[in-house]
């Protein structure tokens, strides 16, 4: 056996790589890059236009609301933003 490392080899072949050539002032940037799915919705946890809110329900409620919002297929945020909307405009 030979005295060098394990990772002889690998080091040797990354030394003989050149260098890529660094950006000069004339080159544009790069685009940026489309995400893959565009056609995507934004998450809500994502999307600048919600803030995360905490609050405080009876057990009960928060679960009939849960199981009603599930049989309309729907999230319990949906349910409460349409409520709180519907109020702020009566």
């Amino acid at each position: 056996m030979a005295d060098k490392s394990m990772f002889s080899r690998v080091t040797a072949r990354h030394q003989q790589k050149p260098s890529a050539p660094s950006p000069t002032a004339e080159e544009p940037p790069a685009p940026a890059l489309a995400p893959k799915h565009s056609s995507r919705k934004l998450a809500k946890r994502n999307d600048p236009n919600y803030r995360q809110v905490g609050l405080y329900l009876p057990r009960d409620i928060h679960q009939a609301a849960r199981i009603k919002a599930m049989e309309e297929g729907r999230e319990i945020s949906q349910v409460v933003e349409d409520l709180l909307s519907e109020w702020l405009n009566s």
